[in-house]
C-alpha cells in the first residue's frame, strides 16, 4: 500500500465523525478541525523535506508525537505534547512520514555533519563526527533562537529536579480516544543522539552518550534543545579560550578521542521559567569526574553554598572538603544512574562501611553512626542482593544504581561532619571537636531557676546537647529522645488528671469547701493545684502536638536548621529546655499544693492523735524523698557531672581560699586553732577548706578526706 501523506483510516474516521456529530455536535466539529490541522500540518512537514530545505524557524522542528497548535484552548500552549503521537494514534512504525529521514535532512546538510552552531553560523567544533553531534540544526542552533546568554555553576544538590517541576492544567483541551489495536503507548521519542532513560522515582532525564552530558529539560520541544546546545556553546568557547582543548577531562564534550579512565560528566540544567521570566536566561551546569568522584567547573564556586556546610564551623581542611565533594558526586549518581556503572568492587566498599558500622554500634554506646542497626542491616541486605545480581549479569538495573549511590552519600556526609582523617576527627558521640569551654556551662537563668524547677531544666539541657552536638543533629539520638519525652508527657497528662480529680473530690467535702467570703489556706492550696494539673495537662498536649510532627522525627536538616537558630541566641538550647520541662514542674508542683491543702486541712483538727500521726508521717516522707534527691545528686557526682548544689559548695571554697591568701597571718593563726582542735572536727575544717570543686575517687584513695 503506497504511504499516504496522512495515513488515518478513512472509513473508520467517517464513521466516528458521524456519531459525533448525530450524538454531539460541538465534540465532532472538533474533532473534524483537529484532523484538519494535523492534515495541513503533516503536508507542510512532508514538502519541507521534499524541497530539501528545513522548517521555518517560526514553526521549529517538530518530533514525533509534537504537533504546532494555535488553539486557543486554555492550557493548550505553543506546543501540544501527544496530539497524534505514534503510540496514541498508529504503530510507530507506520508513522505519517520518515522521521528519522526528517532528522537526517535538518542534521546533515549537503552531506555536512553539522555540530554546535557558533555565533557565525559556523560549526563550534568540525571534528566532532555525526554520531557525536546533537542533532541540531543551524537554523535550530541560531543564537537569536536562544535565549541563554550565560552559564552559572551549581552544585548536583542544587539541580532543580525537587524543587522546579512542570504543572499542567486540569481542563481537557480534547477528547482522547483510544484506536482499536493499539498495542503500544510509547513515550515522546528523543532527538537522534540522545536517549531518554526512565529514573526509579518517575523523572525522565535525556542524557548523549556519545558526549556524556545529561539534563531534565524536556528536548523533545524544540526551544529547549536550542537552549541547551547554547549553553553547550558557551562552554565550550571558554575551554577553548583557556587554551584546555587538550584536557582529557574535555574529550567527550569536543568530539576528541575518551581516555578510558578519565569519564567526565556535563550536567545541564536550564533555569526555570517564571511569571517576570519565561524563558531562561542563564543555564546551569556542573562537570562530574568519575575517577576521582569530584565534581568541578570553569568557574569558582562558593562552598559555602553546600546545605552540609553548616553543620560544621572553623577552619576547613582540604580533605575535609573532598568529602563533600564525594557527597555531592553520590548525588550525581542518584540524579542519573546511567552515569555509573555498578562493578563488584564498589559493592565490596559499601559493604565494607555498612559491616563496621554494624560492628560499631553493637560494641559501642557512644558510636558516632547516625543510622540505627536495623536501618543498617536492611542496607546489607540489599547490598548483598546487588552483589548477587553482579555475578548473574554485568550490569545492574537503574533502581539498584540510585540505591546504591544514596547508601554511598550517607557515608560520605558522615565522613564529613566527623572530620574523619583530621587530628581533631570526632572519634565519641560526645566528643566536641571545638574548643569552647563555655558551651556545655549552664546559663544563669538555668541555675537561678532550676530550684524552682526542682532541677529537671538541667537534665532536659544536657538531653538536648547529647542530640545536638557541634551544631549537628544525630538521629539515632534524636528520634529515641522525642519517643522517650513523648511517652513522657503522656504520663504527666494521665497522673495530672488524676491529681485533678483528687482535688476536686478533696474540695467537694463540706467540711473543706464551706462556702463563704473568707476562704481558708487549704483551699487556697488545693485551687492552687488545681491551676497547675490543668496547666500541666495543656502544656503537655501542645509539646506532643508540636514535636510529634514528621519534619521534627524524621528531617535532621529541618530539625538542624531549627535547634541551630535557637542555639545562636543569647539563650542556647536553655529556652527549649525550660518548655520541656513545664508539664514535669507543674504537675509536681500541684502534688506538692495538694499534699500542703491535707496536711493543713489534718493539722487544723483539735485531736492530737491525728495530728501526731500525720505529722510523723509527713515528717518520715519528706526525709525519704530529701533521701532520695540527695542520692541522685550523689550519683550524678559520681559521674563527674556536679549539680547545682555542688557548684555552691566550690564556691564557697573559693571564696574561703581567697580570703585566706590575702591574710597569711590569720591563716598560720587558724592552722595553729586546727592543731589544737579534736581530730573529727580538724578533718572537716580541713575538708571544707580544699581547693578542688567536688571529691574525686583518686582523694579517696589517697586518704585525704
Amino acid at each position: 500500500m503506497p504511504p499516504p501523506l496522512i495515513q488515518l483510516r478513512a472509513s473508520w474516521c467517517l464513521r466516528r465523525l458521524l456519531a459525533l456529530f448525530v450524538h454531539n455536535f460541538p465534540s465532532g466539529l472538533h474533532y473534524a478541525l483537529s484532523i484538519l490541522r494535523i492534515a495541513i500540518q503533516r503536508l507542510r512537514q512532508a514538502v519541507s523535506v521534499l524541497s530539501g530545505i528545513g522548517l521555518k524557524p517560526d514553526v521549529g522542528r517538530l518530533g514525533p508525537g509534537i504537533v504546532e497548535s494555535h488553539s486557543t484552548d486554555p492550557g493548550g500552549g505553543g506546543y501540544e505534547l501527544g496530539q497524534l503521537s505514534h503510540s496514541a494514534t498508529q504503530p510507530a512504525e507506520q508513522t505519517v512520514f520518515d522521521v528519522a529521514a526528517v532528522d537526517a535532512a535538518l542534521v546533515t546538510r549537503n552531506n555536512k555533519p553539522v555540530g554546535f552552531s557558533s555565533g557565525n553560523g559556523g560549526t563550534a567544533n568540525a571534528s566532532v563526527s555525526p554520531s557525536a553531534t546533537l542533532n541540531q540544526s543551524q537554523e535550530d542552533l541560531d543564537s537569536d533562537r536562544s535565549s541563554v546568554v550565560e552559564t552559572i555553576p551549581i552544585f548536583p544538590e542544587n539541580f532543580a529536579r525537587y524543587y522546579a517541576r512542570e504543572t499542567i492544567s486540569k481542563e481537557r483541551s480534547r477528547q482522547y480516544d483510544i484506536p482499536p489495536q493499539t498495542f503500544k503507548f510509547a513515550p515522546l521519542k528523543p532527538p537522534t543522539g540522545w536517549i531518554a532513560p526512565l529514573h526509579s522515582e518517575g523523572a525522565r532525564y535525556f542524557y548523549n552518550p556519545g558526549r556524556r552530558i545529561f539534563t531534565d529539560a524536556n528536548l523533545c520541544k524544540p526551544q529547549n534543545l536550542a537552549n541547551l546546545n547554547r549553553v553547550v556553546e558557551l562552554l565550550t568557547k571558554q575551554i577553548q579560550a583557556t587554551a584546555d582543548e587538550l584536557n582529557p577531562h574535555f574529550a567527550a564534550l569536543l568530539g576528541h578521542i575518551q581516555d578510558p579512565d578519565v569519564l567526565v560528566d556535563l550536567v545541564i540544567d536550564l533555569e526555570p521559567p517564571t511569571e517576570s521570566q519565561p524563558h531562561p536566561s542563564s543555564g546551569w551546569y556542573y562537570f562530574v569526574d568519575h575517577s576521582t568522584r569530584t565534581p568541578f567547573w570553569l568557574q569558582s564556586l562558593a562552598a559555602q553554598q553546600l546545605d552540609i556546610w553548616s553543620e560544621i564551623q572553623g577552619y576547613i581542611e582540604d580533605e575535609q572538603l573532598g568529602h563533600a565533594m564525594e557527597h555531592q558526586y553520590w548525588k550525581h549518581c542518584a540524579l542519573f544512574p546511567s552515569a555509573l556503572s555498578l562493578t563488584r568492587p564498589l559493592v565490596v566498599e559499601l559493604r565494607d562501611h555498612i559491616v563496621f558500622s554494624i560492628g560499631d554500634l553493637s560494641t559501642s554506646l557512644t558510636s558516632t553512626m547516625s543510622r540505627t542497626t536495623d536501618e543498617l542491616k536492611i542496607w546489607l541486605t540489599v547490598v548483598n542482593q546487588l552483589e548477587h545480581a553482579l555475578t548473574s549479569s554485568p550490569s545492574l538495573s537503574l533502581g539498584s544504581v540510585v540505591a546504591f549511590a544514596r547508601y554511598m552519600e550517607q557515608f560520605a556526609e558522615i565522613r564529613f561532619s566527623n572530620f574523619h582523617g583530621l587530628p581533631c576527627a570526632r572519634l565519641d558521640q560526645e566528643q566536641s571537636v571545638y574548643k569552647d569551654p563555655n558551651e556545655n556551662k549552664s546559663s544563669y537563668l538555668v541555675t537561678f531557676v532550676s530550684p524552682f524547677f526542682f532541677f529537671a531544666p538541667s537534665v532536659y539541657l544536657d538531653l538536648l546537647r547529647m542530640a545536638y552536638l557541634d551544631g549537628r543533629v544525630l538521629m539515632r539520638v534524636w528520634q529515641p529522645l522525642i519517643q522517650r519525652l513523648n511517652s513522657e508527657w503522656q504520663e504527666f497528662i494521665i497522673i495530672a488528671t488524676v491529681v485533678l480529680n483528687v482535688n476536686v473530690s478533696f474540695l467537694s467535702i463540706n467540711s473543706v469547701d464551706q462556702l463563704g467570703t473568707v476562704h481558708t489556706a487549704a483551699q487556697i492550696m488545693s485551687y492552687l493545684s488545681i491551676v497547675s494539673s490543668i496547666g500541666s495537662i495543656l502544656l503537655a498536649l501542645l509539646l506532643i502536638r508540636h514535636w510529634a510532627s514528621p519534619k521534627f522525627k524524621e528531617s535532621a536538616v529541618d530539625l538542624a536548621a531549627a535547634l541551630h537558630r535557637r542555639n545562636t541566641q543569647s539563650s542556647g538550647l536553655t529556652y527549649l529546655a525550660l518548655i520541656f520541662s513545664l508539664p514535669y514542674t507543674l504537675l509536681i508542683w500541684s502534688t506538692v499544693l495538694f499534699f500542703a491543702s491535707f496536711l493543713l486541712t489534718a493539722c487544723t483538727r483539735h485531736d492530737i492523735r491525728t495530728q501526731s500521726l500525720v505529722g510523723g508521717s509527713a515528717g518520715i516522707l519528706a526525709l525519704l524523698v530529701a533521701w532520695c534527691i540527695w542520692d541522685g545528686w550523689d550519683m550524678e557526682h559520681a559521674l563527674h557531672k556536679p549539680p547545682a548544689l555542688h557548684r555552691i559548695k566550690a564556691a564557697v571554697r573559693e571564696r574561703v581560699r581567697m580570703i585566706r591568701i590575702r591574710s597569711p597571718e590569720r591563716s598560720k593563726t587558724e592552722s595553729t586553732r586546727q592543731a589544737l582542735l579534736p581530730r573529727p572536727i580538724r578533718r572537716w575544717t580541713t575538708f571544707l577548706s580544699r581547693q578542688t570543686t567536688h571529691v574525686t575517687p583518686d582523694d579517696v584513695e589517697a586518704g585525704n578526706i
